[in-house]
Formats: C-alpha cells, sequence, structure tokens
C-alpha cells in the first residue's frame, strides 16, 4: 500500500524541487544584481514557488485519483469485515 501510494507524492515532490531549482537559477541569471537585493529575494522567491506550485499540481490530482481508487477496492475487499 505504501508504495503504491506513496509513489505520486514522490514524483509530484521530485518535480517540484527539480522545476523550483531550475527556475531559482533562471531567476538569478536574469538580473543578478536585483536578485541581491531584499526586494529581489522576495520576489524571485514568490515567483519560484508559485511557478513551481503551478508545474506540479497535476501531481496532486493523480495523488488523490490513486487513493480513491485504492480506498475504493480496499472497502470492496474489507466489505462485511471488520476493519481495525
Amino acid at each position: 500500500m505504501l508504495t503504491y501510494l506513496g509513489s505520486p507524492q514522490v514524483l509530484r515532490d521530485v518535480a517540484y524541487g527539480i522545476v523550483r531549482n531550475n527556475v531559482t537559477g533562471m531567476m538569478i541569471e536574469r538580473n543578478p544584481e536585483f536578485a541581491k537585493t531584499d526586494l529581489g529575494r522576495f520576489v524571485n522567491m514568490f515567483l519560484t514557488v508559485f511557478i513551481a506550485c503551478l508545474m506540479s499540481a497535476p501531481g496532486n490530482e493523480y495523488r488523490g485519483t490513486m487513493f480513491s481508487i485504492w480506498r475504493a477496492w480496499h472497502l470492496e475487499v474489507t466489505a462485511g469485515k471488520a476493519v481495525v
């Protein structure tokens, strides 16, 4: 069960990390002087997290779908049995 339900979450988290690292690099390369200021760090971090969340959002849907499929199967298998 953990492998089945954990895999979508791991894939989503890996995608988030990859996108976040790439976007951070692009934002700093775009204007290195601005990235050194407080406002620059704030703007870069906000945009980086926002874009990474958008890009990894389909992983949330996939994870939810896998959980609902597992839950339906689990309820079918345990129908009539006491589940602890």
